[in-house]
């Protein structure tokens, strides 16, 4: 029996019963996008004919659909699905070529793959580089099954896939650092008042989108205050009471303004969760140090209790300083907290009016109006648990962190969070997820947490891709990674290497080894990072390309030689959803509510599912014990349940098995839940929940550890980042490495006169109808977005345009300085700040995306990125292009 024929026969065997009904429906999980809802299929005829919300799981919105979720019954339908594996015939690689696709077997499309992996992998394991994407239809298993992959490959060539660095790289950052967490949302259950700064949660996108939607809509119900501080107030604004335009990547000046009131004007903030729960209170000498235990090396606190210099971990530590000065090993010292107090001074309303154009009087407002909403130093009860609670925050997205200099704009706006003391607290800014599990009640199982790990700071528990921020990487000589990771330590992903300065700079670097092999699932690397030409310039050097797909994109079309057929997610067994812990999981009092991504029909033609398929290549490439014990790692929480000690965690899989994906849901079931809640019990039950508990949902004063405020470890990395930085070719402002929230302007308000004719930054908004460009092929999905005048045209300020002639509907042209090129309609509103034009990112031309195919404009294709366009510290991508904008001869066509 070939290979998809015993796929088919373990399929039939526990789901072939159920698959003889007529008309049935099934309990499974949406993949449409990365929040994966819960969903219940209708079945009939062995066709997926409807999809809708679950009303008893909070994993989702209880009962509600997005438009994506309904409408992805018609991607299973698709006739341009990749149904079998294919090969490239045509020999040209390149932009808009046609691969001429020739159907082969399995064996020999993974004989051909292998043999690819193992001569890479002899020659040097970095030489193959990996790409994913969590999409478009394959949700965490990219974070997990994929993943998962590359370490026991041995390879560490991790070429971003696309969302990363364009959608939150210093989100993810910061978000393990400060919440242990992906992301972040505000406890709309509890809140009162949120200042949103880019994305858009709670109205159609982002981490846990349909129950955001849910928890918003019943916040606003009971007089939720929002307000949105962003270039354009068609999105997300329009469900706030007021919206604020700001130029764009300017979010950080504000911030800074209003952090300066709080602390220095105001007065008001949260003085114990700076001295208890903050690094703020930790000694910092002249050298921009921690003040360090000479025999522990621990940074050490002055106890104003007792008066004594105190580790940070002396059970005894009872009243850290905050402000003041001290003498310790013959030197002066304070505290960080007054270091930032004092540094915060230079940051002026009136300053950062003209920076931003946000009014100072408004700056001064906003600082007032969180203060007063915050409650700083009340407390509530809830199921017998006193926690505090602090119902107002300061959050944002896409928009605010994907810029050049998104660390320090990101961390300023969490520095007013911790001055509030609002973080994973009742009412405040919670992580996207979970990040403490005391486990399933009748079991135990599905226990984890967070925890405090070196310098006594927040450690992630359960992360679900790659190397969580903390403890960080440690720089290194030039030319280990392929992305300068060795270097630049923070910054696990960026814009390397398909940046346009990649080749010299890897030239300087020694070129310690040519890659072989591209290998990407999910991933259009093509579209999504850099101008399609970059990306092909690193493309083509590569000798073999593969992918696992389940439609092909403009990245499988130009450059790939094989591609594997994906199952869709509707034909699809997937447990790593159910851990996606503090990626996209109920929030707050949200009950834990576990699912299994159950197919709902047999896979059509040779699609396999991806667990099985890596399976595989770790059979064929010799790596199926170290695989098994990185699946190990994730499934059983080991990290998380160990907590920085030392302890033996019982596996799932032994090195040496080779087990199924069925085989593998079963066990990881069984492993958490107990021998009666197997695979079998919830292909019949479909899901289960349990209450959360207030010491899971709000842990933060539960845990004993420290968040950053101030970023010491830039400043102990700093010197060897610049020597190896500099050795290869990066010419840096090497201030941007400081360990205190800064100022920094981002290339786009500085590579250009004030007067340039290129006076207009382009942005790209999050649409809630489209997952990256992937849902524009999707018939549904395409009509709706045709009827929205903000979705496939560019979006222009209405007195802006009447100075350039340019009349609603017309044909315009979007030029940057390089003489690159985006065309399209135009849509004139007063919802955009006058130097802002808004375009979702779209402009496919793949033949196998037929529908989307033309349809809006591609924004990165007026990008040129390299190194001064990017975020050393996190790796965020600068997404703005600077262009002029006139109309073009063609015909005016109406843009509503």
């Amino acid at each position: 029996m070939d290979i998809v024929g015993k796929d088919r026969e373990r399929y039939r065997k526990f789901f072939g019963e159920r698959d003889k009904q007529k008309d049935y429906r099934v309990y499974s999980v949406c993949s449409l996008c990365y929040n994966e809802c819960a969903n219940r299929v209708r079945v009939l005829d062995g066709k997926p004919i409807a999809a809708e919300g679950v009303p008893e799981s909070d994993k989702g919105a209880q009962g509600g659909l997005c438009a994506k979720g309904v409408s992805a019954i018609m991607d299973w339908h698709n006739p341009n699905r990749i149904l079998y594996p294919v090969k490239r015939t045509n020999p040209k690689k390149g932009l808009h070529e046609d691969p001429k696709w020739e159907r082969i077997t399995w064996e020999e499309a993974l004989d051909t793959i292998t043999e690819k992996l193992k001569a890479a992998r002899k020659k040097d394991p970095r030489s193959t580089v990996f790409a994913m994407t969590p999409g478009p239809t394959g949700g965490m298993r990219a974070n997990s099954t994929w993943s998962r992959f590359i370490p026991a490959f041995g390879g560490n060539s991790h070429g971003s896939g696309g969302p990363g660095v364009m959608c939150g790289a210093s989100a993810h950052h910061i978000g393990a650092l400060h919440y242990a967490a992906w992301d972040i949302v505000p406890d709309y259950r509890y809140c009162n008042y949120v200042l949103r700064c880019g994305g858009n949660e709670g109205w159609g996108g982002g981490r846990n989108a349909s129950a955001s939607i849910r928890q918003a809509a019943a916040a606003r119900e009971r007089g939720l205050k929002m307000k949105v501080m962003d270039p354009q107030g068609f999105t997300v604004a329009s469900k706030g009471e007021e919206w604020i335009p700001i130029l764009p990547a300017t979010d950080i000046a504000v911030f800074l303004a209003m952090a300066n009131l709080i602390v220095n004007e105001i007065g008001v903030y949260d003085k114990e969760y700076i001295r208890h729960k903050t690094n703020g209170s930790y000694l910092i000498g002249g050298d921009r140090l921690y003040v360090r235990d000479e025999q522990t090396g621990k940074p050490l606190l002055f106890d104003e209790a007792d008066q004594k210099l105190k580790t940070c971990d002396d059970p005894t530590l009872t009243h850290p300083a905050i402000e003041g000065k001290q003498t310790v090993h013959g030197v002066e010292c304070q505290p960080a907290f007054a270091l930032i107090k004092e540094h915060l001074k230079q940051y002026k309303p009136d300053w950062a009016s003209e920076i931003s154009t946000v009014p100072a009087e408004t700056i001064r407002r906003l600082a007032r109006e969180l203060v007063d909403e915050a409650k700083i130093g009340s407390f509530i009860e809830i199921d017998g648990v006193k926690v505090p609670y602090r119902p107002a925050c300061v959050v944002g997205y896409k928009g605010l962190q994907t810029h050049s200099n998104s660390f320090h704009q990101y961390s300023a706006m969490h520095l007013i969070n911790i001055l509030l003391g609002n973080q994973d607290v009742c009412g405040g800014l919670l992580g996207s997820g979970t990040a403490r599990s005391l486990g399933y009640p009748e079991t135990g199982g599905f226990t984890y947490s967070a925890y405090r790990g070196l310098d006594g700071m927040l450690t992630t528990g359960a992360w679900p891709v790659g190397t969580p921020a903390w403890p960080p990487g440690k720089v290194q000589e030039p030319g280990s990674f392929l992305n300068f990771y060795d270097i630049f330590s923070h910054a696990r992903t960026n814009i390397y290497p398909y940046a346009e300065d990649w080749e010299e700079l890897w030239q300087n670097a020694g070129h310690p080894f040519e890659p072989e092999v591209f290998f990407t699932y999910g991933a259009n690397v093509v579209m999504n990072i850099v101008r399609p030409e970059a990306a092909e310039k690193f493309l083509r050097r590569i000798p073999f390309a593969c992918a696992l797909q389940p439609f092909h994109n403009e990245t499988t079309e130009g450059f790939c030689d094989i591609v594997l057929p994906e199952s869709h997610y509707l034909e699809t067994l997937d447990i790593s959803t159910g851990f996606s812990v503090t990626y996209s999981y109920p929030v707050g009092l949200d009950k834990w509510s576990f699912h299994v991504r159950l197919p709902v029909t047999e896979p059509k033609g040779e699609a396999r599912d991806i667990q099985d398929v890596m399976f595989d290549l770790a059979d064929r490439v010799g790596i199926r014990a170290e695989y098994n014990a990185q699946i190990n790692d994730y499934y059983t929480f080991t990290k998380g349940r160990r907590a920085g000690k030392d302890i033996e965690i019982p596996p799932i899989i032994r090195p040496e098995e080779r087990i199924s994906n069925i085989e593998l849901v079963d066990r990881v079931l069984k492993y958490h839940f107990g021998e009666e809640r197997g695979l079998e019990w919830f292909r019949d039950n479909g899901f289960m929940t349990w209450k959360k508990r207030p010491e899971e949902s709000y842990w933060r004063w539960f845990i004993d550890a420290r968040v950053p405020m101030y970023y010491e470890v830039i400043e102990v990395d700093k010197e060897e980042t610049i020597k190896g930085a500099e050795k290869i070719g990066f010419h840096l402002n090497w201030d941007y490495f400081t360990g205190l929230t800064s100022y920094f302007p981002s290339i786009i308000h500085t590579e250009l006169p004030p007067d340039s004719e290129f006076d207009l930054f382009v942005i790209s908004q999050r649409d809630p109808l489209m997952t990256y460009r992937f849902t524009a092929h999707n018939p549904y999905i395409n009509k709706v977005a045709s009827l929205n005048p903000y979705t496939y045209n560019i979006a222009m300020n209405a007195e802006t345009a009447k100075k350039k002639g340019i009349k609603d509907g017309d044909t315009v042209c979007l030029e940057n300085r390089f003489g690159d090129k985006q065309t399209g309609t135009v849509k004139l509103s007063q919802l955009v700040h006058p130097k802002v034009v808004a375009a979702v990112g779209l402009g496919s031309w793949a033949r196998g995306m037929p529908i989307a195919k033309g349809k809006g404009i591609n924004p990165n294709a007026l990008l040129r990125q390299d190194q001064h366009r990017f975020c050393p510290l996190s790796g965020s991508a600068e997404p703005t292009p600077r262009v002029k904008a006139y109309k073009t001869k063609s015909e005016t066509r109406s843009a509503t």
